[in-house]
């Protein structure tokens, strides 16, 4: 069985991984960004919160092929929040914690 503390590595090592990607300007980032997109649902999830993560994780990958800058830019820092883990909580920029 997974823990959820290696569950909470997997999201946030996916989440690091599609940022990287999408930062990074190249002919074979859509190509990776639909392979690591593929790997989410075979990513375990051993109780409802990690669910709530991958859910998340989910979301904003689909965010990204928006035409809506704003929704771009939330899946990003949503990715940005997702690939930090659990080691600490950061408010959104202007919203206090």
């Amino acid at each position: 069985m997974t823990s959820r503390r290696e569950s909470g590595k997997n999201v946030a090592y996916m989440a690091d991984q599609i940022l990287n990607t999408v930062r990074s300007f190249s002919i074979g980032k859509s190509k990776k960004i639909v392979e690591l997109c593929r790997m989410v649902p075979t990513l375990p999830a051993p109780d409802a919160y990690e669910q709530e993560r991958l859910e998340a994780l989910e979301g904003a990958i689909e965010s990204l092929n928006s035409t809506d800058r704003e929704r771009v830019m939330a899946a990003m820092y949503l990715l940005e929040q997702l690939a930090k883990g659990d080691s600490q909580f950061v408010s959104a920029p202007g919203h206090p914690a």
